[in-house]
């Protein structure tokens, strides 16, 4: 009807009338085709805007998860700091010796305040276990017939070199136990101090403090629910604790210096909180021990003040979560 009317107004002659149609249709599939095209191109635009948007705000909750795992460390290692010298200057463990069974039942209150503590120990001038509490889930006092030598380790020999305000922090390594290492792993931490009285010293203080997820006060960062990874290791590399992931080639006592050489590089040397590697995020907080532990800086750390250890907290955010993230709002392209 509309080219009827265009024809009839115009007064065109009749046999131009198909000639007419065919010039009309031509224009109406050209408008329809250019007008598709940008509609299409602004839809892929508004795509990729939300789907960049998912993906910025999928790695600033997991940075924000990392975040809130660093300063839960941070507390629990001001803890330690602060229990251990508050308990080398009790009383009853000042004077140890003359009341060992005591000694041991108030270290075993202490430690069931204190999930993130392994183990809680006093060690006489030799070397020798005399005190020993077993953490964790539940608090113990080792049997005297169980209680073994320590006379060779760096962290008492270390801790009869300081004054009575230092504390001796060992390298984050596996916990062993009669020279063999425990399994599952429990990546430790060891703070000792000197136990002094009449300001002689008379023993060493020893906390073992777990550096894995469920020794904090909220496990429930270990694992995103999208399936992101924690992992947690030291200086060094050494893979200490790595939340159940299928993604992942490295397993715990593995040197992310051997196994990933690329990515440690990049870990170790870059200044970004997040690395992109093949499509996959990692994401990095650190926690450095000694700085936390003792502010003054006056605690020995591995005889070596370069050699202070840290907690690198990574979380690996694979490629298929990115896509996920990305796709999330593929329902809104197809209804455009």
């Amino acid at each position: 009807l509309y080219f009827r009317l265009q024809f009839y107004f115009t007064n065109q002659p009749s046999q131009n009338l198909e000639e007419y149609k065919i010039m009309w249709r031509k224009r109406f599939f050209t408008i329809s085709w250019l007008a598709f095209v940008k509609l299409l191109a602004i839809t892929v635009l508004i795509y990729t805007i939300l789907g960049n948007h998912e993906v910025d705000e999928l790695i600033s909750r997991e940075q924000k998860s990392l975040k809130t795992l660093q300063i839960e460390k941070r507390k629990d290692l001001n803890k330690v700091y602060t229990d251990i010298l508050l308990l080398a200057n009790f009383h009853d463990i000042k004077n140890y010796r003359d009341n060992l069974n005591s000694v041991a039942i108030d270290l075993s209150r202490a430690s069931r305040m204190r999930p993130l503590y392994d183990q809680i120990r006093i060690l006489d001038l030799n070397g020798k276990e005399v005190v020993r509490i077993n953490g964790g889930k539940s608090s113990t006092i080792v049997t005297q017939d169980k209680l073994q030598d320590k006379r060779h380790k760096a962290y008492f020999t270390n801790s009869l070199t300081l004054t009575e305000k230092q504390v001796y922090i060992s390298p984050i390594e596996f916990n062993k136990e009669f020279g063999k290492i425990e399994i599952p792993h429990k990546p430790v931490l060891r703070i000792s101090k000197p136990i002094f009285n009449n300001d002689k010293i008379v023993g060493v203080l020893v906390i073992n403090y777990l550096t894995q997820v469920e020794a904090s006060s909220n496990p429930t960062n270990n694992q995103s629910r999208l399936g992101a990874t924690l992992s947690i290791l030291n200086k060094s590399g050494l893979l200490l604790y790595q939340s159940l992931s299928k993604d992942i080639k490295n397993r715990i006592g593995d040197y992310y210096s051997k196994t990933n050489p690329q990515l440690w590089k990049k870990l170790k040397n870059s200044k970004l909180q997040a690395i992109q590697e093949d499509g996959n995020y990692f994401l990095r907080e650190r926690v450095a021990i000694k700085e936390i532990i003792d502010p003054s800086l006056q605690s020995k750390a591995s005889s070596d003040p370069q050699k202070s250890d840290e907690l690198i907290l990574l979380k690996y955010v694979p490629q298929k979560i990115i896509n996920a993230a990305f796709h999330k709002h593929f329902w809104l392209f197809l209804v455009i």
